[in-house]
């Protein structure tokens, strides 16, 4: 989830209240937040201080940590059964994966917050990259719902703050009227495609 919008245009408001009614349906095993300014304004009062962090050294660990998780629960093939059997269509076929093996442990959800994340910067690789450039980023949004992340981002300009890979991949995108004729005409682009006038889209 995207939120972009002005300072003061009630995005921490309409984050606290997505929030709660996310945990409310995914009953998040942890949360964590990625903000510069919330451990000084105290804007996550309901989270641990030691989960916010004002850097991104630990979200690519955080992702690591879960594509492992997600990897050795997800069970492996017993065997591959030489001998042939029958398809759903009646013909024959060989080297059937017969079983699977599952393990019991259940992987809970996890709700990563991004707040204020504008001046951060990644290295990784050896290379340090801005955030909006970072490779743990573009994969969080790609793999994350494999990993059963959700991410709620806050920004003040969609356009210039998050990637196009970023926005493509967003489920849900909440935009305040820009300031920025340039980031009109990315709304209009990216976001009302499916409206079915012209006039509806231009208006």
């Amino acid at each position: 989830i995207i939120l972009s919008g002005q300072r003061h245009s009630g995005k921490n408001v309409l984050m606290q209240e997505l929030i709660y009614r996310l945990d409310r349906k995914f009953k998040y095993q942890r949360i964590f937040a990625f903000s510069m300014t919330d451990h000084i304004t105290n804007g996550l009062p309901f989270m641990r201080t030691e989960d916010i962090f004002q850097d991104l050294s630990n979200l690519s660990k955080i992702i690591n940590i879960r594509r492992k998780n997600i990897e050795d629960n997800a069970g492996i093939p017993e065997q591959i059964h030489p001998e042939s059997r029958k398809d759903i269509r009646g013909q024959e076929v060989r080297g059937i994966k017969t079983s699977i093996e599952k393990k019991d442990k259940k992987i809970g959800n996890i709700l990563i917050i991004l707040n204020d994340i504008q001046g951060m910067m990644e290295t990784k690789g050896g290379t340090t990259r801005l955030v909006k450039q970072s490779k743990s980023l573009e994969e969080l949004y790609v793999m994350g719902r494999h990993f059963k992340i959700s991410v709620i981002q806050s920004v003040q300009r969609a356009k210039s703050m998050v990637s196009k890979l970023q926005r493509a991949n967003a489920d849900m995108t909440f935009i305040w009227t820009p300031k920025s004729w340039d980031e009109c005409l990315m709304v209009k682009n990216e976001y009302l495609g499916l409206c079915g006038q012209r006039q509806d889209r231009d208006a």
